[in-house]
């Protein structure tokens, strides 16, 4: 029953390992912009929505995205917080991002869910929810 119990907490972390390794990479891939990763890392059915409550699909995120008219200067992460015990494990965590956007420079700070999902035996960000701070 032991080893039942070790078996499980050690998938556990390899699971929230594996999505902490993923925001990463989707961090990366938008402040470099990424666009080929990013397309391929959200799922078919992915949605973002802001903190205004606009709700995009994958094929609107990713056209405007394509603009490149974001430049990050910084991004710096608080609170990370991972929860693997729901079926789709969710990422939330508080951004503090220093962006140029059409020439301005802007501080956003933002409470940010991401809920992922295994898709083919690889992850892939399902959801998007901002909320303003």
């Amino acid at each position: 029953m032991e080893a039942a119990k070790d078996g499980n907490f050690n998938s556990l972390v390899t699971i929230e390992k594996e999505i902490e390794e993923s925001y990463i990479s989707w961090k990366n891939a938008l402040m470099n912009h990424q666009i080929q990763f990013i397309e391929t890392f959200y799922a078919d059915d992915f949605t973002s929505t802001t903190c205004a409550g606009i709700v995009k699909n994958k094929a609107e995120v990713l056209t405007r995205l394509g603009f490149k008219d974001i430049e990050y200067l910084s991004w710096e992460d608080k609170n990370i917080l991972i929860d693997i015990k729901v079926e789709n494990p969710v990422l939330k965590c508080r951004q503090i991002l220093s962006i140029v956007l059409y020439g301005l420079s802007v501080k956003i700070e933002r409470e940010i869910m991401l809920t992922f999902k295994k898709v083919n035996n690889k992850w892939s960000l399902k959801n998007i929810k901002e909320n303003a701070v």
